[in-house]
């Protein structure tokens, strides 16, 4: 297991609005469907998923409101390791699938410099994911993100 990086629930928090905010969808994208709206469970439950008679909250949950089903989810990490995996593997199974790819449209953002022991764990566990990201936060809370690998689709690299 890595080390938590030092990083307060505010910190937490705000990366998590950050990533939703700018990154489903991508503020320039005009692809993103008109019926998926993105949920964030990062100060209060509002989405849940339901997986072997548990309910999990992940922190970016991205609903189709056609259907009520869940499409993709984000995951905001302040450490990375095994504990983990049963986790990723939940949230992976219940993302939608990407018809050409094969991956699945979730997406983990671990702290800068935990990226590559994660896409490793990702992939010798056989958790099919859309994306490995790395953010940084600054002094002032600015938050950085940087696409490590994109499986799902290659206009997501970004």
């Amino acid at each position: 297991m890595s080390q938590p990086v030092h990083i307060s629930s505010d910190v937490h928090d705000n990366v998590v609005r950050c990533v939703a905010q700018n990154r489903f969808p991508f503020p320039d994208q005009t692809d993103w469907p008109a019926e998926y709206v993105t949920i964030t469970n990062e100060t209060e439950r509002q989405r849940g998923i339901e997986d072997g008679g548990s309910t999990y909250h992940p922190d970016i949950v991205i609903v189709d409101l056609r259907t009520d089903q869940v499409v993709e989810i984000g995951e905001v990490e302040v450490e990375t390791g095994d504990h983990l995996i049963d986790k990723w593997r939940t949230f992976a199974e219940h993302s939608r699938q990407h018809p050409t790819s094969g991956s699945r449209h979730f997406f983990v953002y671990v702290p800068d410099g935990m990226e590559s022991k994660t896409q490793l764990l990702l992939e010798q566990h056989h958790i099919p994911y859309g994306g490995v990201r790395a953010y940084t936060v600054s002094n002032i809370g600015d938050v950085a993100i940087v696409p490590i690998a994109t499986p799902v689709d290659p206009k997501d690299h970004r």
